[in-house]
C-alpha cells in the first residue's frame, strides 16, 4: 500500500472526528455567549429597579411639599416626576426579572394614580378651602405613600430573588459548557495521538530504518535497500543508495585528483625553488663582475689599457644581467596575458639576415661554423610580429651557441600555406627523449649539471613555446644526446602584398643622424634618483641638448610653469613615472591640462603593457624602458624632435 492510501484514510476519520467535536465545541461556546448576555441584561435591570426606588423616593418628597406649600413650581415638579416613575415602572414590568412580581407591578401602579390624583387636586383647591382639604388628601397621601413602599419592598425583592436565580443558574450552565468544552478538546487531542501514532507506525518506522542504513553506508561504505515499508519510502532507498555510491565513486576520484595535484604543486614549488637558486647564482656572476671590475677601475696604479679592459667587461656583465632580468620579465609578462602581439608586414630573409649578423660572431668564436639559409619558397613579405619572431629565434640560437662546443649551428628557414618554418639545428650535447617536453616549462631545465655546467636560468625555452602559442604557431624538439636537437618553430604567416617593415637592431655604437634638429633644444629630465638624472643629462648634453631637472612630479609642473612664462618652453619633457610627492601620471596630466601639446616620452623601468597602456592614457607621447641604452636614447629624442619640428610642434 502507498503511502497517499495511508495518510488519506487517516485524515479523513481525523476530519470527521474533529469535525463532531468542533460542533460540540461551538455549541458550548455559543450557549456560554448567551448565558453571559443574559446576566448582562439582569444587570442593567437590577440598575433601573435601583433608580426606580430613588425616582419613587423623590416623587413622594415632592408630593408631601405639594401638599404642604403653595409653589405651583413645586406641584409641575410633582406631576413630572409621577410620570416618569410611571415610565419606568411600565419599563420594569417588560423585563425578564419581572416574572412572579406582577401583583407588586400593579399595586405600584394603582398607588401611583392615587398619589398623582391628590397632587393634582392639591394645586386646585382655593386658599380659603385649602386647610380642611389638605388635611384630608393628607391622609390619602400618606395611606398611598406606605402602600406604595409596601409595593416598592415586593418589587424590589422579587426581582433581586429572580436575577439571583438566574446568576446561579448561569454559573452552572457555564461549568457545565465548560467541562464539555474540556472534554470536547481532549477527545480531539486524543484522536489527533491517535491517528499520529498510525500514520508513525506505517511511515516513520520504515524511514528510521532507512535512516539507519544510511548512517551504517556512510560509516562502512555498505547500504542495504528496506524489504518493507510503503512504496515510496522503498524508491527513496533505491535512491538513496544510489547517492551514497555515486558519492563514494566522487570522493574517490577527489582523493585521486587531491593526490596529483598535490604531487604537481610539489615538484612546482621544487622546481620554483631550483629556479630562484640557479637565477640568484646567474644574476650574482655578472652583479660580481661588474663590482669587481669598478672598483679595480678606483685603483690608481691602473693603466688605461686595463680601464678600457675592465670597462668592456663591465658592459658586458651588464648587457648579461639586463638579458636576464628581461627573461624573467617576458615570462612573468606572457603569464599575465600583458604581451600585445603586432601584426606587421615584414622580410623573414631581413630578419635572418639580422640574427645572424647579430649571433655568427658568438658561434665563431667557440670555432662553430655557423650558417643560415632562406628557401627560395619564402616570399619577400610576410605578416607576423617581427619582435617576437626575432626574439624566438635569438633564443634558440643562443641556446644552440651556449650547449654545442664543437661542430655547427644552422638556422633554415622555409615558407608553405602561409606557414613560415624555421628550422634551429645543432651539434650540441643533445636532449634525453624523456625530458623533451620538460624544457619547455617554466623553471625547468634539462637537467641541474647541465645548468651548472653552462649556466642559465632555463627560461629562453619556455618563453619560446609561449610565444609561439600566442602567434599562433608551435615549437617542437627533436634531440638524441650526444648528436645534437633540431628546433623546429612554425608560425601562421601569411603573404603580404605591402613592403616588409624595416626592423632595426639598436646598437650601441649607432651614430646620431646627420642634421637631426636637436641643437640646443631644451629638455626637461624628471627623475627622483640622482644617478638616473645623471647619465640622462650626459649622454643628453653630448647630443647637444639643453638639459634642466627636476627631482619630483610636482617640482617639474613647477618648473614647467616656469619655463613657459619666461617664454622659453621646452621641446621634450623626458618623464619618470614612479616618483614621491607627485607621481609621473599625475604630473603628465596636470602638464596637458595647461595645453602643452610638446612630446612627453616615459622613462621609466615600469615594463608590463598596463603601466605601459596608463602612461599613454595620461598623456605620453611614447615610452623608452629603463636601462636607458644611450645611443638608443640619443637615436629616440633626435627621432621625436625631428617628427615635432617637422609638425611645428
Amino acid at each position: 500500500m502507498r503511502i497517499g492510501s495511508h495518510i488519506a484514510v487517516r485524515i479523513a476519520g481525523l476530519a470527521l472526528a474533529g469535525a463532531g467535536l468542533l460542533l460540540v465545541g461551538r455549541d458550548a461556546a455559543v450557549t456560554v455567549i448567551d448565558t453571559s448576555n443574559e446576566l448582562k441584561s439582569d444587570a442593567q435591570q437590577l440598575e433601573r429597579l435601583r433608580r426606580f426606588e430613588d425616582n419613587t423616593r423623590f416623587l413622594l418628597l415632592t408630593g408631601d411639599l405639594v401638599l404642604t406649600g403653595e409653589s405651583t413650581y413645586i406641584s409641575a415638579l410633582a406631576t413630572e416626576q409621577a410620570e416618569s416613575v410611571k415610565r419606568q415602572l411600565a419599563e420594569l414590568e417588560g423585563s425578564p426579572l419581572s416574572r412572579g412580581s406582577e401583583d407588586a407591578c400593579t399595586l405600584i401602579s394603582g398607588q401611583l394614580d392615587k398619589i398623582l390624583a391628590a397632587i393634582h387636586e392639591a394645586a386646585t383647591i382655593e386658599r380659603e378651602e385649602r386647610d380642611l382639604a389638605i388635611a384630608e388628601l393628607d391622609q390619602d397621601f400618606q395611606a398611598g405613600s406606605v402602600a406604595l413602599a409596601d409595593g416598592l419592598e415586593q418589587l424590589s425583592t422579587g426581582l433581586r430573588q429572580v436575577a439571583e436565580e438566574r446568576r446561579v443558574a448561569a454559573d452552572s450552565e457555564r461549568k457545565e459548557m465548560k467541562i464539555r468544552s474540556w472534554a470536547s478538546a481532549l477527545a480531539f487531542l486524543a484522536l489527533l495521538l491517535i491517528g499520529w501514532r498510525q500514520m508513525s507506525f506505517t511511515i516513520e518506522r520504515p524511514i528510521r530504518q532507512l535512516a539507519g542504513r544510511a548512517i551504517e553506508a556512510r560509516e562502512h561504505g555498505r547500504f542495504e535497500d528496506p524489504e518493507r515499508g510503503p512504496t515510496e519510502v522503498r524508491e527513496l532507498g533505491a535512491r538513496l543508495k544510489e547517492l551514497i555510491e555515486a558519492q563514494q565513486r566522487a570522493r574517490e576520484e577527489l582523493e585521486v585528483q587531491v593526490e596529483v595535484r598535490t604531487s604537481e604543486l610539489q615538484e612546482a614549488l621544487a622546481a620554483r625553488a631550483a629556479f630562484l637558486a640557479n637565477t640568484s647564482h646567474e644574476l650574482r656572476t655578472p652583479m660580481n663582475a661588474i663590482l669587481g671590475f669598478a672598483a679595480l677601475m678606483g685603483d690608481e696604479d691602473v693603466s688605461e689599457t686595463e680601464k678600457s679592459e675592465f670597462t668592456s667587461n663591465i658592459q658586458e656583465s651588464a648587457q648579461h644581467l639586463l638579458e636576464l632580468i628581461e627573461d624573467v620579465l617576458d615570462l612573468s609578462k606572457i603569464d599575465a596575458g600583458h604581451v600585445g602581439l603586432r601584426s606587421l608586414a615584414v622580410s623573414p630573409r631581413a630578419i635572418l639576415k639580422q640574427v645572424s649578423s647579430m649571433l655568427g660572431p658568438a658561434a665563431s668564436s667557440k670555432g662553430l661554423t655557423f650558417g643560415a639559409r632562406c628557401d627560395a619558397s619564402v616570399p619577400d613579405a610576410v605578416r607576423l610580429d617581427p619582435i617576437r619572431f626575432r626574439q624566438i629565434l635569438v633564443n634558440l640560437v643562443n641556446n644552440a651557441i651556449k650547449f654545442t662546443d664543437q661542430g655547427s649551428i644552422e638556422i633554415a628557414v622555409s615558407w608553405a600555406n602561409d606557414e613560415l618554418q624555421t628550422r634551429v639545428s645543432d651539434t650540441g650535447i643533445g636532449i634525453e627523449a624523456s625530458k623533451l617536453e620538460d624544457i619547455f616549462e617554466s623553471f625547468e631545465q634539462a637537467d641541474t649539471s647541465d645548468t651548472r655546467a653552462y649556466g642559465g636560468t632555463g627560461l629562453g625555452l619556455a618563453i619560446c613555446r609561449k610565444l609561439a602559442d600566442l602567434m599562433g604557431g608551435s615549437v617542437e624538439v627533436e634531440s638524441e644526446v650526444g648528436v645534437g636537437s633540431v628546433f623546429m618553430v612554425r608560425l601562421q604567416a601569411p603573404t603580404s602584398p605591402a613592403p616588409a617593415a624595416r626592423v632595426r637592431v639598436p646598437s650601441p655604437q649607432s651614430p646620431a643622424p646627420d642634421g637631426a634638429p636637436t641643437a640646443r633644444a631644451r629638455v626637461l629630465l624628471v627623475d627622483d634618483v640622482a644617478t638616473n638624472r645623471l647619465l640622462g643629462r650626459k649622454v643628453l648634453e653630448r647630443a647637444g641638448l639643453d638639459v634642466v631637472e627636476a627631482t619630483t612630479g610636482k617640482e617639474a609642473l613647477e618648473t614647467f610653469q616656469h619655463s613657459e612664462e619666461q617664454g622659453a618652453p621646452f621641446a621634450l619633457i623626458l618623464m619618470d613615472l614612479q616618483m614621491p610627492v607627485m607621481d609621473g601620471y599625475q604630473a603628465v596630466a596636470t602638464i596637458r591640462s595647461f595645453g602643452y601639446t610638446g612630446p612627453i616620452v616615459a622613462l621609466s623601468g615600469a615594463v608590463m603593457k598596463d603601466q605601459q597602456e596608463r602612461a599613454l592614457e595620461a598623456g605620453c607621447s611614447g615610452f623608452i624602458s629603463k636601462p636607458i641604452v644611450p645611443a638608443n636614447l640619443i637615436e629616440t629624442v633626435q627621432e621625436i624632435l625631428g617628427e615635432a619640428s617637422r609638425h611645428g610642434s
